[in-house]
């Protein structure tokens, strides 16, 4: 999953939710919630960081495309 584009970033916090939710925090679930629905906004670096760190402790690091 490309998570550079606002496409992949939706369809990577979807699969978040759905499939990984377990021990997510509220404020984690309204970031990516927030992912799926504003897709024409882009990250500020500290967003970027935190998606980062939520896609590693979902066990998805793989999925993302380099």
């Amino acid at each position: 999953m490309d998570i550079d584009t606002p496409e992949g970033r939706r369809e990577m916090a979807l699969t978040i939710l759905r499939d990984h939710s377990a021990g997510l925090s509220w404020q984690c679930g309204s970031f990516l919630g927030q992912l799926c629905v504003s897709t024409g906004r882009p990250l500020s670096e500290k967003q970027a960081a935190w998606l980062d760190r939520i896609i590693d402790r979902a066990g998805l690091a793989d999925e993302v495309a380099t």
